[in-house]
């Protein structure tokens, strides 16, 4: 086939121009046409019933469109809903997403080897060759080397400080030695979860003995402070005598032997007397009393040898009792 002539440039220059012209043209009509008619009224330009026909049908058109294309969309978002949630009748690999803390990135990731460094920027290289390429002209291709040149710089130079986590052990990609890990701490969780029971009935005992220890201590406190306040109060009611008298608890020998009469002069060295001096009734009492013991001291020491004399008398008397009786015997036995 014949191609058609191309156009000269200079009758390309002059239909140019009379494209802006008319253009100019059509824009000023639109203008006069929308400038206000003397006598405050404005014309329109009614469209004849063709224009209207065809604008209601290009409306109708545009919407039945729209509505399409949202009922579209709206279809693709439920299938994607549907295939997303849908149970699957598999075991499969889940993609999940992880919450690593900072503290395990900072102790536990490293940097990459200088090996795997090499591929990654590799990598950066290759994948940025499509992008330059992929510009119509030749200039938009040299700024978008420029552009991504800067780019792969950058990452380069971070590639070295960016922590990684360790390296990917093969069983955590193979579904059969998950199950079976699964299978092994389920094992070790059931004796796990038991004794954790039995803890905290352990704890839950403790707590209660604990708890009922709590009310006796407090219990056997109360009791202490109202025995306190009674022994104060029992205080106040001790004659001032006994509250001066010294404490003989702690050197009490109560036993017979140390069963014995005071001494005058041990009763003299007390302090009674001189107390008693601003008591005239307790005065006479103690006279009275000091001078019973004083008449008691003096009869003992009347009788104080009776006792070895009647412990000798009583053994003569046995003795000659004794002689007495055998004389007896002996004369009844030989018949004299």
């Amino acid at each position: 086939m014949a191609r058609p002539p191309k156009p000269k440039a200079g009758e390309a220059a002059r239909r140019t121009r009379q494209n802006a012209s008319s253009s100019k043209t059509s824009i000023r009509r639109r203008e006069s046409d929308k400038r206000p008619q003397p006598g405050g009224t404005r014309k329109r330009n009614r469209p004849s019933a063709s224009q209207a026909s065809q604008s209601s049908a290009e409306g109708s058109s545009g919407r039945q469109s729209k509505t399409s294309g949202k009922k579209r969309k709206a279809s693709e978002v439920e299938d994607a809903d549907t295939t997303e949630h849908a149970p699957k009748r598999f075991q499969h690999l889940k993609a999940r997403t992880r919450r690593v803390p900072q503290s395990v990135i900072a102790s536990k990731w490293t940097a990459l080897p200088h090996v795997a460094q090499q591929q990654v920027q590799e990598l950066f290289h290759a994948a940025k060759r499509p992008v330059a390429l992929g510009r119509p002209d030749e200039r938009r291709r040299e700024e978008a080397e420029k552009v991504l040149n800067t780019v792969v710089r950058k990452l380069e130079k971070q590639l070295s400080r960016m922590p990684f986590p360790a390296k990917t052990k093969d069983a955590v990609f193979s579904l059969e030695k998950l199950l079976e890990r699964n299978r092994l701490l389920e094992s070790q969780l059931t004796p796990a979860m038991h004794s954790i029971e039995l803890l905290d009935a352990a704890i839950e005992k403790e707590e209660r003995s604990l708890e009922r220890d709590r009310r006796t201590l407090a219990r056997l406190e109360a009791n202490a402070i109202s025995e306190e306040r009674r022994q104060q109060k029992q205080a106040k009611k001790i004659h001032p005598l006994l509250k001066q008298a010294p404490d003989l608890e702690d050197n009490l020998d109560d036993y017979a032997e140390n069963i014995n009469l005071v001494s005058s002069v041990a009763a003299q060295k007390g302090d009674l007397m001189d107390d008693a001096d601003g008591d005239p009734d307790l005065l006479s009492v103690l006279k009275q009393l000091q001078n019973h013991m004083e008449s008691m001291h003096a009869n003992r020491l009347q009788v104080a040898g009776i006792d070895n004399a009647i412990v000798d008398a009583r053994a003569s008397l046995d003795d000659a009792i004794y002689r007495n009786a055998k004389l007896r015997r002996h004369r009844a036995i030989s018949g004299t």
